[in-house]
């Protein structure tokens, strides 16, 4: 019997140890701020006892996309960042990028069960920063161009997010109205103009 209680406290003494060996000890962020073309974030968090942890962005696939600032290393929706247990504490800076409505990102950090989370909204540059140009599919940006068309009187169709005839046809009339050549494509003249 002295045998069997002598094990029983070893088992929840290395099963306690065990359990409290990695978990969150402090999280936060600071609100996005308004950039000329980005909101950004500032995250940090510890892990006591130097276990690894991982952070996943969840959010509208296709909506956002995040540049890390430390490594301009980008990531989508449904990515999962994975650390080390190399460093006991962690910081990160993301900047949003390419959405051009408002969505809603949740970031959830995990160690070992031990599970943090927040959502946060990014909102739309309202920035054209690329081109676009016929044969893009389910595009943010496109969508974003088919809705400035839509009230600038140029464009009638869906709001798709696929550029074809229809859109072509609505930028060719935005560019003919504002003294551009008519080629349908967006590039920096047409941009600027849209940017105004």
């Amino acid at each position: 019997m002295k045998i069997f209680f002598i094990l029983l406290s070893i088992f929840f003494f290395l099963f306690s140890n065990f359990a409290s060996a990695a978990n969150i000890k402090w999280f936060f962020s600071t609100s996005p701020f308004e950039r000329p073309k980005n909101n950004e974030i500032q995250l940090e968090w510890a892990v006591e006892g130097g276990g690894g942890s991982e952070l996943q962005i969840d959010c509208e696939l296709g909506k956002i996309r995040f540049t890390d600032l430390g490594s301009m290393y980008i990531y989508n929706c449904g990515d999962t960042m994975m650390y080390s247990d190399k460093q006991s504490v962690y910081a990160l800076a993301l900047s949003a990028r390419d959405n051009k409505e408002w969505t809603t990102a949740k970031f959830i950090l995990s160690v070992d069960g031990d599970q943090k989370s927040f959502e946060m909204g990014f909102k739309s540059s309202g920035k054209f920063d690329r081109d676009l140009y016929f044969g893009l599919g389910e595009d943010a940006d496109v969508r974003a161009l088919q809705n400035f068309l839509t009230e600038a009187g140029f464009y009638r169709g869906p709001i798709t997010g696929n550029f074809f005839e229809q859109t072509g046809e609505a930028v060719k009339k935005f560019q003919r109205k504002n003294k551009i050549k008519d080629t349908g494509y967006v590039g920096s003249i047409t941009r600027g103009v849209l940017n105004k």
